[in-house]
């Protein structure tokens, strides 16, 4: 039992280092202000500019988490609304350096001075992208062990899941 467990973690990473966006173009640094909407838990609108939230992967649209009891539940549609909430304190700024493959701003962004990536991870509601960023996998392993957010249950890794939607 405890050799399947390793060995599925061992291919969940393989998986989340292969599938994660391999190369992120620099560019000229971007940086918006404004009232901030939540397009999903790792994507952030600002004054119509899109900025995906650099070092974290959040649940995707469609995807489902469990409780420790198996009640089903829309995982994507909580993490927005939890990233939603902090948006809703105060004026957003956002600083992007990168663009993925899709041409989508990937950058830091701060409500109140805090870093709404590392507030995703340390409420359980998003995955640190440790390809990307070591910045952050600390994080995730607290929520982890304190059962915040998603981690209370069972959650499938975005990575994963797309991987495995993509084979059905």
């Amino acid at each position: 039992m405890i050799w399947g467990r390793i060995i599925a973690i061992a291919l969940g990473i393989a998986g989340f280092n292969t599938s994660a966006p391999s190369h992120a173009a620099r560019i000229a640094e971007t940086e918006v202000q404004g009232a901030g909407s939540a397009m999903e838990g790792d994507v952030v609108s600002v004054k119509g500019t899109m900025v995906r939230l650099r070092g974290i992967d959040a649940p995707d649209p469609g995807q489902i988490c469990r409780t420790l009891r198996g009640v089903e539940y829309d995982c994507f549609t909580a993490a927005r609304a939890q990233l939603q909430q902090m948006l809703d304190l105060g004026e957003v700024t956002c600083v992007a350096k990168e663009q993925d493959r899709n041409q989508q701003h990937i950058g830091v962004c701060h409500v109140l001075g805090k870093d709404l990536s590392a507030a995703m991870l340390v409420r359980g509601w998003a995955f640190a992208y440790r390809s990307l960023s070591t910045a952050y996998g600390g994080l995730e392993a607290r929520a982890q062990a304190r059962k915040a957010g998603m981690w209370a249950g069972r959650v499938e890794a975005p990575w994963l899941w797309r991987t495995r939607k993509l084979n059905e």
